[in-house]
């Protein structure tokens, strides 16, 4: 069984090429901040990409990695990736 976000990557749906990070319900790509897409277009793996965003920044901020970060959602005709995903930003990529 071929995941949706495996077709979106051989597809180039997707622009993301650089994998940090893999598990059952979302990817996590390094592209100007931390991309996390769901491995399936469904709403709780989108839901666990959002959750997986906010813990890993929350992870970043109790390590001494960055002091803060934000979160991004776009959706609709606004998105240029049309692909669901999260952008996770740290102060460190908002700075760069």
């Amino acid at each position: 069984m071929s995941l949706d976000i495996e077709k979106a990557l051989d597809t180039n749906i997707i622009p993301w090429k650089n994998i940090v990070h893999r598990c059952s319900d979302f990817w996590i790509f390094d592209d100007h901040g931390l991309v996390f897409a769901p491995t399936l277009r469904k709403h709780d793996n989108l839901i666990a990409a959002y959750k997986g965003a906010y813990l890993w920044g929350v992870v970043g901020v109790q390590n001494g990695k960055w002091p803060g970060f934000k979160i991004e959602q776009t959706v609709g005709l606004t998105q240029t990736v049309e692909y669901p995903h999260i952008i996770m930003m740290s102060d460190k990529h908002l700075t760069t």
